[in-house]
């Protein structure tokens, strides 16, 4: 199986969805929630890592093998996952698992402010 991101490599934008949706007759795109979407916030990938080891093994060789491809195609925020996490824990050093995935835990990506 070979993963891929056709609407990106296609250049289909967030806004681009609705209107091609509905052109095809369907409905607008509800947020999925999708584990290595790149839309999803750092906090995210963060809980992913402390929660569930298997789905965290799995996004790590995805962004690898997407910045062989594309050398800015990081899964969250504009740098690799390892430090844009270590950045996060580096910024909230207290926060628990149950405060990550909420909101009490700012913005904190490498690259982004926050």
């Amino acid at each position: 199986m070979t993963e891929a991101c056709s609407l990106v490599e296609l250049g289909v934008s967030k806004s681009d969805e609705d209107t091609i949706l509905i052109r095809h007759g369907l409905s607008h795109a509800r947020r999925s929630g999708c584990a290595m979407c790149p839309f999803q916030p750092v906090r995210w990938t963060w809980a992913l890592r402390e929660t569930d080891p298997v789905g965290w093994a799995a996004v790590v060789p995805v962004e690898h093998a997407a910045l062989v491809r594309n050398p800015r195609r990081f899964i969250v925020a504009q740098a690799p996952i390892g430090e844009t996490l270590a950045a996060c824990r580096a910024k909230h050093p207290r926060a628990t698992e149950e405060e990550v995935p909420g909101k009490t835990v700012a913005r904190c990506a490498v690259g982004v402010a926050g």
